[in-house]
Order: structure tokens, then C-alpha cells, then sequence
């Protein structure tokens, strides 16, 4: 932890008044797994996994796309720039927050997990216009044992 090294955001935000000081953890500040490390291929399985992959085959873990850097990185990011100091309703937290990311990586399925609620989304993997069940969406072996990647769902593609 920052604060171990004297780093924690009292000593940071009062050095500098106007940064924002952000925490990532893999599973949160509570719950069962809050002490437990949690790194890309722990927290992805939980809400991102079973969408990647080929029927009948082991999902294909996204290299940390989805849990460390998406889910990890990306929302830390983001919240800096939307929730500046000063800017809460809890002048505790105006100068610090907290991510974690088993929820990043769920906030980057929101469009699958829509989807699926709406039936326009089957929960099967390779069955679904962005999973590999679609003919001109996917990666394909070619004749000299490379590979082209394929993403033709818009008209001028």
C-alpha cells in the first residue's frame, strides 16, 4: 500500500492541493476477496472471460487488456478528468477515490451485458456478431501461416 511508503493521498493531496489521488485494487475495499491479489487473469474470469473465445474451446484471455489496463487502468483515467477536487458532495472524498477492477472490467461488458438483457445477444460464445460468430468478423489463418483480422460491420468496410 502507497500509504506504507508515506505516499497515501493525505501526504500527496497536501503537498499538492490540486491533485487527484486514485487507488486500484483488484476486488475492491470489501467483500470476501478484498485481501486477495487480483490480477488480469483473476478478475477478467469473473465478468469479461466467457465472452471471448470459440465454442468448445478455452477462452482466450485478452492479454491484460480488459482487467489490468481497461478495467484496472483505462476508469482510473477517466475519473481523474470527471471527478475533479473539490467536485463530490463528501468533502472527505473530494481529493481521492477508489477503483477496482472487477468493476472496471464490468463497466467495459456494459454494452454485451445490454445486449444480452434486450435478446439481442445469445449467451453462447460464437454465436454473436462480435464474438467470432459472425463470417466477416474474426481473425482467419492465411496461406502462409499468418493471420488477417477481419471487421467488416459497417457498410464502408
Amino acid at each position: 500500500m502507497a500509504e506504507r511508503l508515506g505516499i497515501g493521498p493525505e501526504q500527496c493531496t497536501g503537498q499538492k492541493p490540486k491533485l487527484v489521488y486514485g487507488r486500484m485494487t483488484g476486488w475492491g475495499q470489501d467483500g470476501p476477496l478484498a485481501s486477495a491479489a487480483g490480477i488480469s487473469t483473476t478478475i477478467i474470469p469473473v465478468r469479461a472471460l466467457h465472452a471471448i473465445g470459440r465454442k468448445g474451446q478455452p477462452p482466450v484471455p485478452p492479454l491484460n487488456l480488459v482487467g489490468d489496463f481497461g478495467g484496472g487502468g483505462m476508469l482510473p483515467c477517466l475519473w481523474s478528468g470527471l471527478w475533479p477536487p473539490g467536485g463530490s458532495k463528501d468533502p472527505a472524498r473530494d481529493k481521492w477515490w477508489m477503483q477496482a477492477m472487477v468493476d472496471g472490467s464490468a463497466a467495459l461488458m456494459a454494452m454485451f451485458f445490454t445486449m444480452l438483457e434486450v435478446g439481442s445477444l445469445r449467451k453462447s460464445e460464437v454465436t454473436n456478431l462480435l464474438d467470432g460468430g459472425a463470417h466477416f468478423y474474426g481473425a482467419y489463418e492465411t496461406k502462409d501461416g499468418k493471420y488477417v483480422s477481419i471487421g467488416s460491420i459497417e457498410p464502408q468496410f
